[in-house]
């Protein structure tokens, strides 16, 4: 659904090497359209080449002309190849801390 996200299939040449995932959701504190990169990922041997760069500067511009007035993601902190790779684009760690429960164990 549209609506809800969109999904990139990244390609070298026509063979898939990875995706992304980007889910959209409004934000009354912007106020507007706010957007979570849930999925970035390249296969290894596909890495270090800039696909994962070139997408993200595709999905900014994407979400941009859609009037997503942020995009967010979750990166673990041992990842630095892809802290340094956000760094890189502008990204910057937020003042808030992320908090997530699993709701699917709820009876």
């Amino acid at each position: 659904m549209p609506a809800l996200g969109r999904v990139w299939i990244l390609e070298h040449g026509s063979q898939p090497v990875g995706y992304a995932v980007v889910t959209f959701n409004f934000d009354l504190e912007l106020p507007g359209l706010d957007a979570f990169l849930t999925e970035l990922f390249v296969v290894p041997e596909h890495r270090h080449r800039g696909l994962a760069r070139r997408a993200l500067m595709v999905i900014e511009a994407e979400a941009a002309a859609l009037d997503v007035m942020r995009l967010q993601l979750e990166v673990r902190p041992d990842n630095e190849p892809a802290r340094r790779l956000y760094r890189g684009l502008g990204y910057r760690e937020s003042a808030r801390l992320s908090l997530g429960k699993r709701l699917d164990s709820i009876s």
